[in-house]
């Protein structure tokens, strides 16, 4: 596969030789102004200006023709120095001082600011044939709009709703981000093939990626997708492999039957059977995008995802259950080419929480201003509420409140 991705990227940068060249930069960081974390019964803890370089800071350069390009993006951590934990390294020992080593026993390397690869792609396309290889994602939901970015995610950069794409809702299952045919691995490799069926088109696509699948003999896993758009809907099916003794498969629809209704729905099947349970998961999708008028938009996305572990036990089935479900909105309403209000509302349950990190109901109301061009500042007032299933004890965290603000400079 390290060859065939040699290959790809050297004749995209000889085309790139007699290409037009562009770059991309792009900067983002995030400061919380005040951030206040109130707990049962005692004093609450607070934290003032806080700083976050936020990880899709980014260099960016392509070159393309007609037939050909590459692309490749270097990646900015500003926050993280280059650090070793016991859990990985044991040969650092105890350094916490708590008798065990572990992951909370870290040793710093280096302070510099870390480097990481972005996308790094090669492609090439003969008529309806294009052949792609490289580090990146790959999903039909964002190209053919299922993922409904654009009143969300590419507009505000505080925001929380657009928690998960399309797939699963628990954590570390196999179905999480069931559309990417790349698997989010390091090295992949897609065909496709685009077929025009009048003012509509097919596009089918087979892929590889470096998931180390544990097949006797194969050394990638794999995929296949078939994705047809017409003027009135979009509909993908999949199916990935992306380990030995897995499968996820999923259907997915989009269809805008006014101009100021949008939605999309789909469906995912994931199933896992590397460990003494065999485990099936049922992920269901659904979002919707309301325009009432040009400036004003509503979003409504959620997910409801079940995954059954069943295990033969003294000759009887045992099963058991995990649940994984969120639902967020976003409210936004543009007053003017400088200024746009949004609000925004959503619920992760635990294990959604546990996958996003995030608090059980988190709301904020909010701005973006775009004092010049190419610059784009946020700012919010956010609030969370942990749930929990007993009575909290004194000092666990009921509340939280911040406000943060976020800026990203884009070339």
């Amino acid at each position: 596969m390290k060859k065939i991705l040699g290959v790809v990227l050297v004749s995209a940068l000889v085309a790139g030789a007699f290409a037009q060249v562009t770059t991309e930069v792009e900067f983002r960081t995030k400061v919380t102004a005040a951030d206040w974390t109130f707990k049962k019964d005692t004093d609450a803890d607070a934290a003032y200006l806080v700083q976050d370089n936020l990880d899709d800071t980014k260099i960016g350069v392509s070159a393309a023709g007609k037939n050909a390009g590459v692309t490749a993006e270097v990646t900015f951590d500003l926050n993280n120095a280059l650090t070793l934990n016991g859990k990985d390294y044991s040969f650092i020992g105890d350094i916490n001082g708590d008798g065990v080593t572990d992951e909370k026993d870290e040793l710093a390397l280096s302070k510099d600011p870390l480097l990481a690869a972005g996308d790094v792609l090669g492609w090439f396309n003969i008529g309806g044939l294009k052949f792609t290889a490289g580090k990146f994602a790959s999903r039909s939901t964002n190209a053919m709009g299922l993922r409904m970015r654009q009143s969300v995610g590419k507009l505000i950069s505080v925001s929380f709703v657009e928690a998960y794409k399309f797939g699963t809702a628990i954590k570390d299952n196999v179905g999480v981000d069931a559309n990417n045919m790349t698997n989010g691995e390091n090295l992949a490799a897609i065909g496709d093939y685009t077929f025009p069926i009048g003012d509509a088109k097919l596009l089918v696509k087979a892929a590889i990626f470096d998931s180390t699948p544990k097949f006797p003999h194969l050394k990638s896993g794999y995929g296949f997708e078939a994705a047809y758009q017409s003027k009135l809907f979009t509909i993908i099916a999949d199916v990935k492999v992306p380990y030995a003794n897995t499968a996820v498969t999923g259907v997915y629809f989009r269809m805008m039957p006014i101009d100021m209704l949008d939605f999309a729905v789909g469906g995912t099947l994931a199933f896992d059977n590397r460990t003494a349970t065999d485990n099936t998961t049922i992920g269901i999708d659904a979002r919707v995008r309301i325009l009432p008028m040009d400036a004003l938009s509503f979003t409504v996305m959620g997910n409801y995802s079940l995954e059954t572990r069943k295990q033969e036990i003294g000759g009887k089935t045992v099963k058991g259950y995990t649940d994984g479900k969120y639902v967020a909105l976003n409210a936004s309403y543009v007053l003017n080419d400088m200024f746009t209000l949004f609000g925004e509302a959503g619920y992760f349950d635990a294990e959604a929480k546990a996958y996003q990190k995030k608090d059980n109901i988190k709301f904020q109301v909010g701005t973006n201003i775009k004092p010049v061009e190419n610059v784009t500042v946020s700012g919010a007032v956010q609030a969370a509420i942990p749930i929990y299933s007993d009575t909290p004890a004194k000092g666990t965290p009921v509340f939280g409140l911040s406000i943060p603000v976020a800026m990203k400079v884009a070339f």
